[in-house]
C-alpha cells in the first residue's frame, strides 16, 4: 500500500508499467474533468471509475486478485481502512468475475484528502469510502484499475 499526494507521483515511476501510465494520467490532470462512470484507457488492462458518493461510518474490507487500485480523491475527504490480506478472514466466496472478495477483520484508518492518492495491491485489504473525522463528506474520486500480471 502506498499513500501520498498527487504532487509526488513522479517518485513512484518504474514500479510497474500500468502504474506508470496511471501516474502520467494523474500528473496531466485530464481525469479531473471526466464524467462519472467507467473510462477506458487500455480496455480491461487499465481503466478508471469516476465515483461520486457520501462517505459512510462503516464498510467491509475488500481485496482483489487481478487488479491494482489507485484511488485518487478529487473532492472531499475520506478514510480508507487498510489491513494486510494475510491477516483477514474471507467472508463468502471470492467473485472472480468482479475480482472482489470481502473480508472480516479490522483495518487501520488511512485519511485521504483532496489531492491524495492511495495504491492498493492484491495483497492489500481495504475498505474505501469511510467517514473521516466523524463527519460525513461528499466525495468525488477516481479509481484506476490496473491488471496485475
Amino acid at each position: 500500500m502506498i499513500k501520498d499526494s498527487v504532487q509526488n507521483v513522479s517518485v513512484y515511476h518504474g514500479i510497474q508499467s500500468g502504474i506508470d501510465k496511471v501516474l502520467e494520467t494523474i500528473a496531466s490532470g485530464e481525469y479531473l474533468n471526466w464524467d462519472s462512470g467507467r473510462h477506458e484507457i487500455q480496455g480491461d488492462e487499465l481503466f478508471c471509475l469516476i465515483q461520486d458518493y457520501q462517505t459512510k461510518s462503516e464498510g467491509k474490507l475488500e481485496a482483489h486478485n487481478k487488479y491494482i487500485d489507485i484511488q485518487v480523491v478529487i473532492k472531499g475527504s475520506e478514510s480508507i481502512a487498510y489491513a494486510e490480506r494475510s491477516v483477514l478472514t474471507a467472508e463468502g466466496d471470492f467473485n472472480e468475475d468482479s475480482d472482489i472478495g470481502f473480508f472480516g477483520g479490522s483495518g487501520d484508518p488511512i485519511p485521504l484528502r483532496e489531492g491524495d492518492f492511495a495504491v492498493f495491491f492484491p495483497g492489500d485489504g481495504h475498505a474505501p469510502g469511510l467517514t473521516a473525522k466523524s463527519e460525513s463528506s461528499r466525495v468525488r474520486k477516481a479509481v484506476f484499475k490496473i491488471r496485475d500480471h
